[in-house]
C-alpha cells in the first residue's frame, strides 16, 4: 500500500514539473522570434560598444559587421551575441540596446 502511495505522489510531482515547465518556454520563444532578422545601427556608432549591423537568425546563430558568426540568446530583457551582452528594448522595427557602461545605439530593422 504504501509503495502505491509513493509511487502515485511520485507521478503527481513529475506531472506537476513538466505542466510548470512549458509556459516559460513559450515566453522565451515568443521573445527570441520577435528579435529575429537583420539590424543596422541608426544611432549610437560608437564602435567599441556596437555592431554596425548583424543578423539573428532562428537556429540561435548570428553573423555581425565583422563578419564573424557567434551564437545569440535573448531573455529577460538581455541580447546575448558571442560574449557581448546588452540590455535591449524592442518596440515595433527599432532595437534600443544599452551597454554596460551606459552607451546606447539604435537599430532598425532592414527589410530583405
Amino acid at each position: 500500500m504504501k509503495k502505491k502511495v509513493v509511487l502515485v505522489l511520485t507521478l503527481m510531482m513529475l506531472v506537476a514539473l513538466v505542466a510548470c515547465g512549458g509556459k516559460s518556454g513559450t515566453q522565451q520563444t515568443a521573445q527570441q522570434n520577435a528579435i529575429l532578422g537583420r539590424w543596422e545601427i541608426k544611432e549610437g556608432k560608437d564602435s567599441s560598444w556596437f555592431y554596425e549591423r548583424f543578423e539573428l537568425f532562428s537556429d540561435g546563430t548570428s553573423v555581425t559587421s565583422a563578419g564573424y558568426q557567434e551564437k545569440w540568446i535573448s531573455e529577460n530583457g538581455r541580447l546575448k551575441i558571442g560574449d557581448d551582452v546588452w540590455s535591449y528594448t524592442l518596440s515595433d522595427n527599432k532595437l534600443t540596446l544599452t551597454a554596460k557602461n551606459g552607451s546606447v545605439g539604435i537599430y532598425e530593422r532592414v527589410q530583405q
